[in-house]
């Protein structure tokens, strides 16, 4: 079996998925995408975090928000990481509200 961390693509498939799981991720870019949050300029977004999601904890949701000028951020309570299955009459009613609260269009 091959071990190790830098076997191409179809060697480290061909091995199994556990040299898989330890190839190296690549990121794309030298930058990272949290940085480019505050890009997004002059566009309505919504961002919505559920109270009780464990791997996009309120506070890192929020962060990303804060970065995104203008957007609206929403925390649903007693929702976790799946929000629109958890929660979809919340997360319809958050839409639903954001929506009606853009200006109208020229």
């Amino acid at each position: 079996m091959l071990r190790g961390r830098g076997c191409p693509p179809p060697l480290c498939m061909r091995a199994g998925p556990r040299s898989a799981a330890r190839r190296p991720r690549r990121r794309h870019g030298s930058v990272r995408p949290d940085r480019r949050l505050n890009t997004i300029r002059n566009v309505p977004v919504l961002i919505i975090a559920g109270e009780e999601d464990s791997q996009f904890p309120v506070y890192v949701v929020r962060k990303m928000a804060d970065a995104i000028e203008g957007s609206t951020f929403r925390v649903l309570q007693h929702t976790a990481h799946l929000a629109a299955r958890e929660n979809p009459e919340g997360v319809n009613a958050e839409i639903d509200a954001f929506f009606v609260a853009l200006p109208a269009a020229a």
